[in-house]
């Protein structure tokens, strides 16, 4: 499972390896995702969001990477798709 973790309100999108969309929206508190396969979040303010697995500590996306698809490292166990649908 991976945590996302919100400083505050920020539109975000959220996909799988396979590039199957999870969760598009507003978020502003604490979610869980399943890792397994990657995982991969793109991000309107990417500097407010935070995330976290069982065996990585907070991390913090990309802030220069506003609108870019972000692949969470250490995540994935399968070949992660990165170009838009």
């Amino acid at each position: 499972m991976v945590r996302l973790d919100f400083l505050d309100t920020t539109w975000i999108q959220v996909r799988n390896g396979r590039g199957i969309t999870l969760f598009q929206g507003q978020l502003n508190r604490s979610v869980q995702f399943p890792g397994s396969g990657g995982l991969q979040v793109r991000a309107r303010r990417p500097q407010l969001v935070r995330w976290s697995t069982t065996t990585k500590s907070d991390q913090t996306l990309d802030s220069s990477a506003a609108g870019v698809w972000s692949v969470l490292a250490g995540v994935a166990d399968l070949p992660v798709n990165t170009e838009s649908p």
